[in-house]
């Protein structure tokens, strides 16, 4: 007898008794993080595995990975944004800890669907020199643009968080970067997937393979 746990997709909603304090430079603020809940849930055998390959558990130990940055993002941020005790030197300490984990599992999250397109198309020499060069680039871009000209903005209860220094503001950027490999992975597995015949061996050789991870 199996029981499956299936993962949470519920969203927080703050009590109504909290209220967000309005910054006096609301331009400095960085967006929210971007998060990938949908890459962090593995999928998971319904035969127990006892002995599982090193290849499976290379990825499980990326979903988990991805699973445990992204509690620690919105952990860091919610603390940053909602508290009320930080000082000025504790917040020059504090203020990068949500940006700096945020791309580690933006780039942990990339990795697993980079990890996916190359199995989907068989392993195609071309869709992994695409994905491997576009992935490298991508992340060097992204942790300049969010790491560079921060700044620590405070609001009038003494929170803490991470802004852009005006007038050259480049967290949007990150977040562009970001959507257009999330589109590009998932179109060249869109286009493979769409190129499968149900009745072909590739299908069946796709399920087996992920029946493994």
């Amino acid at each position: 007898m199996h029981i499956l746990f299936p993962s949470p997709h519920s969203q927080l909603h703050p009590h109504p008794s909290c209220r967000m304090e309005v910054l006096q430079k609301p331009a400095l603020l960085a967006p929210l993080p971007r998060l990938h809940p949908l890459h962090c849930h593995s999928v998971r055998p319904s035969s127990p595995r006892p002995l599982l390959t090193r290849r499976a558990r290379s990825y499980s130990a990326l979903h988990a990975s991805c699973r445990y940055s992204s509690i620690a993002v919105i952990t860091l941020s919610n603390v940053g944004y909602f508290g009320s005790f930080f000082t000025l030197e504790s917040c020059n300490h504090y203020y990068m800890a949500a940006p700096i984990f945020k791309v580690v599992q933006t780039m942990v999250s990339q990795m697993i669907l980079g990890i996916r397109t190359i199995n989907i198309s068989r392993r195609s020499n071309v869709v992994t020199w695409i994905v491997v060069s576009v992935f490298l680039t991508f992340t060097s871009a992204q942790w300049f643009l969010n790491m560079w000209n921060r700044t620590p903005v405070q609001g009038r209860h003494n929170n803490c968080t991470a802004g852009n220094r005006p007038p050259v503001l480049t967290v949007w950027l990150y977040y562009l970067l970001s959507m257009a490999y999330d589109i590009l992975t998932l179109g060249i597995s869109t286009v493979y997937l769409i190129s499968f015949n149900p009745k072909s061996g590739k299908m069946a050789h796709l399920v087996r393979m992920y029946a493994h991870v």
